[in-house]
């Protein structure tokens, strides 16, 4: 499934696709986090706000298909 259709589910509510962001995105997200911060548990807190700011905001992303870059730059 296409990003963006990810992002479109996950607004209207399905856990599912909210799920699958995370975990195309994790990873990803854990490296530049921890070369940022070089400390796991202070790593683990950005990512965490991160994600919570991000999933909150999902309905004010213009381009859904956009999702990995403007979550990288939260």
């Amino acid at each position: 499934m296409e990003i963006g259709e990810l992002v479109t589910r996950a607004i209207n509510g399905d856990q599912q696709a909210l799920n699958q962001l995370y975990n195309d995105t994790y990873r990803q997200a854990y490296q530049v986090a921890m070369q940022m911060f070089h400390d796991e548990n202070e790593a683990f807190d950005i990512l965490q706000d991160s994600y919570i700011k991000a999933f909150n905001n999902l309905s004010n992303l213009k381009e859904p298909s956009k999702f990995k870059s403007w979550f990288f730059q939260i």
